[in-house]
C-alpha cells in the first residue's frame, strides 16, 4: 500500500523528470515510480559523499509496502532543492 506521504512526491518526481504522470493502480506505476525514487536516492547518497546504489527492487518495495522515513525525507530534499 502505498503511503500518502510517497504519493506526492512520486508525482513530483515524474514531472521533474518530465515523464508521463501515471497514477496508483495504473499500469507501470509501481515500475516508473521505483526507478525514479532509486535514481533519487542514489543521487542522494552520491551528494552526500557516499558511493551506494539503491537497487530497483528495493525502491519497489518502499513503494508497495512501506517507505522508511529516512526515504521519504530525503526525496523531500532533492525535490525542494
Amino acid at each position: 500500500m502505498l503511503t500518502q506521504q510517497l504519493e506526492p512526491l512520486i508525482e513530483k518526481l515524474m514531472e521533474r523528470h518530465k515523464t508521463g504522470i501515471l497514477y496508483p493502480g495504473e499500469f507501470g506505476y509501481v515500475s516508473l515510480a521505483s526507478r525514479l525514487i532509486s535514481e533519487e536516492i542514489s543521487n542522494w547518497f552520491e551528494a552526500n559523499g557516499v558511493i551506494k546504489k539503491i537497487p530497483k527492487l528495493s525502491a519497489q518495495t518502499w513503494v508497495r509496502r512501506h517507505c522508511p522515513d529516512w526515504v521519504i525525507a530525503a526525496l523531500n530534499q532533492r525535490l525542494n532543492n
